[in-house]
């Protein structure tokens, strides 16, 4: 009589056959027909040796299943630490380009010839200020230390816009450049264009908007990665887009919402 396929099962577990257990489960078939083999005939020394070799053949194919699933965790862990680190090095550059950039206009904001030019400067930066998670700070110690430098300019040359203040704003420039508008014109001759005074109160406000839009960004930066850390990848991928719709170059956001959209699955989302 045929042994029941519970007493194959049993005795593949004795053996420690992996995945020797009854066929209707989904395991092979062929082990437990070799199983049952050998518990029909323990002296069918054909049986054993089939049963061996099948033993060994699906030891081998789960080892190597498993060491090519290492290889491939391995070299996905791999490629995304090269990522991160590529990432990392784009900002350092970035970051150096800036405060490179930063300090030849504190350098001109320290003379006032160059003042206007260096209001300009400013202007640029803020444009073009790098929105990542860690530069918040970065922000505010910059606006402080150019609109002091400012400040000492103003006070130095002009000490009648410094009066009841103690650092500069963007509507403290936007005088400081009429007046040297207005110095330069008496000193060769003729007068301001009309509306120069409009006009550099508009170059104000613009600057001073520039620097609403970066703070905002941030924040952006900030939810977005705070998102993305709580695994709610619809939302993570809405903020990165608007970091990316002001810079889209942005290193750290395009490298979140790469992995956002890996782990949400492209068809998903959509930038």
């Amino acid at each position: 009589m045929r042994p029941p396929v519970l007493a194959a099962a049993a005795l593949a577990a004795l053996l420690g056959i992996p995945g020797a257990v009854a066929a209707d489960q989904g395991r092979p078939a062929g082990l437990v027909a070799l199983i049952d083999r050998v518990v029909a005939d323990p002296r069918d020394a054909s049986a054993h040796a089939a049963l061996d070799a099948a033993a060994r053949q699906a030891v081998d194919s789960r080892r190597m299943a498993a060491e090519a699933e290492r290889e491939r965790l391995l070299n996905g862990a791999q490629e995304a630490q090269e990522s991160q680190e590529s990432m990392m090095e784009a900002k350092k550059r970035r970051l150096r380009a800036w405060e490179r950039d930063f300090s030849e206009a504190c350098s001109m904001a320290s003379n006032a010839d160059k003042v206007r030019g260096a209001v300009e400067a400013y202007e640029a930066l803020l444009r073009d200020f790098p929105v990542y998670s860690d530069t918040a700070p970065l922000l505010d110690s910059s606006d402080r230390e150019i609109m002091g430098i400012f400040y000492r300019t103003i006070k130095r040359n002009y000490p009648y816009l410094a009066l009841g203040r103690d650092t500069a704003d963007p509507r403290m420039l936007a005088a400081l450049a009429f007046s040297r508008d207005s110095e330069l014109h008496a000193k060769y001759g003729g007068l301001p264009f009309s509306g120069a005074a409009e006009a550099q109160l508009k170059r104000a406000e613009k600057i001073a908007g520039l620097k609403a839009i970066v703070e905002r960004q941030l924040w952006n930066m900030s939810e977005a990665v705070s998102l993305y850390s709580r695994g709610r990848w619809t939302g993570s991928a809405a903020y990165f887009d608007k970091v990316l719709s002001f810079d889209g170059r942005d290193e750290e956001a395009l490298y979140y919402h790469s992995l956002v959209l890996k782990k949400a699955g492209a068809g998903n989302l959509k930038r």
